[in-house]
């Protein structure tokens, strides 16, 4: 899975409905993503080009939202330090 290098920032957030939170993002990706409660549970909703649904650990609908933009900003910080090294020899 290739994902966008660079950072990510949530531009505007809406509560579309008390268990739905939709999120605009800008950076290395710029797209729409959601977090979603079902029961006690939080899912973050990407495109599968930024790792599709998956559960997140969290106590809000907010707390979801920001660990997960979050992780995929320090997964793409990783993947653009991994880069810039495999290219020295």
């Amino acid at each position: 899975m290739k994902r966008p290098v660079g950072p990510l920032k949530i531009e505007s957030t809406e509560v579309v409905h008390k268990d739905l939170l939709v999120a605009k993002l800008s950076g290395a990706a710029n797209t729409t993503v959601a977090a979603v409660k079902k029961g006690k549970k939080y899912f973050f909703v990407a495109p599968k080009s930024l790792g599709g649904t998956r559960e997140v650990p969290a106590d809000s609908l907010t707390d979801c939202m920001n660990y997960s933009v979050r992780t995929l900003s320090e997964i793409k910080k990783a993947l653009k330090k991994k880069s810039k090294a495999g290219g020295k020899k």
